[in-house]
């Protein structure tokens, strides 16, 4: 059985019927004297007809767009490392307590695997996680990302861990007085 999708027509014209399972776009003129280009997917995978033209956008794209430096790239006003959002996120779990990771990892819009990667920073020295926390420079902040960070975390031992971030220190030319 086709479905169809009846697209309402501007007055004195005819107003178009797609049919749910022929691929393919129209171009349609809508009452408010504006064109949408409606997209039609095979039948088989169980989509509906869709809007592809003009394409919405959240307003903060505007935004964006227009916070963009003469070379393309988006200047953010402020860095956040990863340390920050593992602090936020275990006190989230510490305060729900029916709040468990997986569910976290919905809400906060990533997998449960970058959570796990996140949250595994806070096992870090409490003299590393400070100098974590106190990076301000956007580069220093991106130099030492959650990545980079991850080898440090699988030291054995503490005293490991600090041997082996006073090493990304130095690689990035930075002395650690840790």
């Amino acid at each position: 059985m086709q479905q169809s999708l009846r697209l309402a027509a501007p007055p004195h014209s005819e107003p178009k019927v797609l049919l749910c399972g022929s691929p393919g776009s129209v171009q349609i003129r809508t009452s408010f004297s504006m064109e949408v280009i409606v997209a039609i997917p095979f039948a088989r995978w169980g989509a509906q007809p869709y809007v592809t033209h003009p394409f919405p956008y959240p307003e903060t794209l505007a935004a964006a767009a227009s916070a963009c430096g003469s070379d393309g790239v988006v200047r953010h006003s402020h860095c956040v490392h990863p340390i920050h959002m593992a602090m936020k996120w275990r006190r989230m779990l510490d305060e729900d307590a029916s709040l468990d990771m997986s569910q976290l990892a919905r809400n906060q819009s990533v997998s449960r695997a970058r959570v796990t990667q996140v949250m595994n920073l806070l096992a870090l020295p409490q003299d590393v996680r400070a100098h974590l926390i106190g990076l301000q420079e956007p580069a220093a902040i991106r130099y030492f990302n959650e990545h980079k960070l991850r080898t440090v975390v699988a030291c054995a031992t503490p005293e490991t861990q600090v041997r082996r971030f006073r090493e990304l220190c130095r690689s990035f030319g930075q002395y650690a007085a840790i």
